[in-house]
């Protein structure tokens, strides 16, 4: 039989005929010619080509030659990708970034208003690349240079005018006050109710001597600087308005899970069960904390609010941007009444982050990672779901006996102004009741059980003091709060109107 073409070549260049490939044959097969489509072993019986390469299960296997000439070329491909991993990883993704870059552009072509939300994240992971580089490769020289001069001189500014440097701030924020509160001065009450929180605050401290006030001004500092950015520009209030949207969307996908176990609208019923487990990310630390610290973690939660309650709060027509404000505003009031209401008395162990150490995840990928997220997080849904029923029953008893007693004097409900409603707005965007309580402790002690008495001890101050942050930041919006002379009854802030957000 002449060679039908297909051969094989070894590294040595030696060629291998199909025909010099046999199968073992019955002893007793006769020899006979090879027909079209048949190849001979040694004894020249026929073989059917089509199952050449099969055994007798059906099962495919090749000659042990073609698994050697495959297996050596196999090892040639790894250690070629081995020597250049680098440049392959590169190549690889340089075509992902210009596929990527191509894609983006072609949508901003098409609508640039629908490629808003990937040109934002675009940015803000360009702008964390950039700062990653920098930091890496002139971090050192930059902190040399620039950094640790500017911080000698200011501190020596410092030293040496504080106070004059204090009674200018306090200037500025008099005339701010004057020109924000002229033509209102409802909006001077709320400045003074703002003073009045800080002072209450400060002679119920747990140690007022111990009172550090550089993160307590800078605490309020922020809180101010949010508002004024949020409430009196239009593009600070475009921003989170865009921002409440993004949060809103997204947190309608978290819901399908839901759904899918509790079935539509059922799973409604159960947003205490689908909470942010936030404190999961602090998981490693929180048998470390100081009380202090452990305050401030528990102030936070009842100062702001979970993404699903969020979502909630938006299902009853609240504003998005209004609520997202609101958090943004009480996460540094939160903290500067925390460190006011619970001052540090002890060393921490996370003063300097070289000692912070987190530990690797075990995980092998991110489909393990989710699994395993979701089951630490089994026995704080638990833990939350015990504690709620608990507290809620005492809370119920309150509610019921405070009803009895102001039915008794004869009580009425009360009506509000829609300034009042949209204050309110913003002191209860928060988690600053009772049955946070159980939820906080829910979620904090399945953590480090070791440290339940300590939280146990800070959660009743840490609910009075997350409720303030919450009252603080109404009081902040209420200075920048001007109303409005539509008949309608809607509010603005500088030049945006809102509209009633309670009923």
């Amino acid at each position: 039989m002449e060679n039908d073409g297909s051969q094989f070549k070894e590294h040595d260049n030696q060629a291998i005929s199909l025909s010099s490939l046999y199968i073992q044959s019955d002893d007793n097969a006769p020899d006979t010619p090879i027909d079209d489509g048949h190849f001979s072993d040694k004894r020249n019986a026929p073989v059917d080509t089509r199952s050449a390469y099969s055994d007798e299960d059906g099962s495919s296997h090749l000659p042990e030659k073609t698994w050697m000439f495959l297996d050596k070329y196999r090892k040639r491909m790894k250690r070629f990708a081995a020597k250049n991993r680098e440049a392959i990883v590169n190549s690889i993704w340089a075509v992902m970034l210009l596929g990527y870059i191509g894609c983006l552009s072609y949508a901003c072509y098409l609508s640039l208003n629908g490629a808003a939300i990937m040109l934002s994240i675009t940015g803000i992971v360009l702008f964390c690349y950039i700062y990653a580089f920098v930091r890496d490769h002139f971090g050192d020289v930059i902190r040399e240079k620039c950094c640790s001069p500017a911080t000698d001189l200011l501190s020596a500014l410092w030293n040496v005018g504080k106070k004059a440097i204090v009674i200018i701030v306090l200037f500025g924020i008099a005339i701010g006050l004057y020109f924000l509160c002229r033509n209102n001065l409802k909006q001077l009450v709320s400045a003074v109710g703002l003073v009045i929180f800080v002072f209450l605050t400060f002679i119920t401290s747990k140690y007022p001597k111990q009172v550090k006030w550089r993160p307590v001004i800078w605490g309020l500092a922020l809180q101010i600087i949010f508002a004024f950015i949020i409430l009196q520009t239009d593009a600070g209030f475009k921003v989170f308005d865009f921002l409440g949207d993004v949060v809103h969307t997204f947190l309608n996908y978290s819901d399908e899970g839901s759904k899918f176990v509790f079935g539509d609208p059922m799973y409604l019923d159960h947003r205490f069960a689908f909470q942010t487990v936030a404190p999961l990310l602090i998981k490693p630390m929180v048998k470390d904390m100081t009380i202090s610290e452990l305050h401030a973690v528990m102030t936070g939660g009842f100062a702001t609010i979970a993404g699903t309650v969020l979502g909630a709060y938006i299902s009853f027509g609240i504003s998005a941007s209004h609520l997202l404000s609101a958090s943004v505003m009480s996460a540094p009031a939160a903290l500067a009444i925390a460190k006011l209401s619970y001052p540090e008395t002890e060393e921490s162990k996370f003063k300097n982050s070289e000692r912070l150490e987190l530990p690797k995840g075990e995980q092998r990928n991110v489909i393990e990672a989710a699994s395993h997220g979701a089951a630490t997080a089994i026995p704080l849904v638990l833990n939350i779901a015990a504690n709620l029923m608990a507290f809620i029953a005492v809370l119920a008893l309150l509610n019921g006996i405070l009803g009895y007693l102001g039915a008794l004097v004869g009580v009425e409900q009360l009506s509000f102004e829609i300034r009042s409603e949209i204050l309110a707005t913003y002191a209860l965007c928060g988690f600053g009741n009772l049955s946070s309580i159980g939820i906080q402790l829910g979620g904090l002690t399945p953590l480090a059980p070791e440290r339940a008495a300590d939280l146990a001890n800070v959660a009743v101050r840490a609910l009075i003091a997350g409720t303030t942050a919450c009252f603080m930041t109404a009081c902040v919006a209420g200075v920048l709060l001007a109303d409005s002379n539509n008949s309608e009854g809607s509010l603005n802030f500088r030049s945006t109107t809102f509209p009633t957000v309670m009923n």
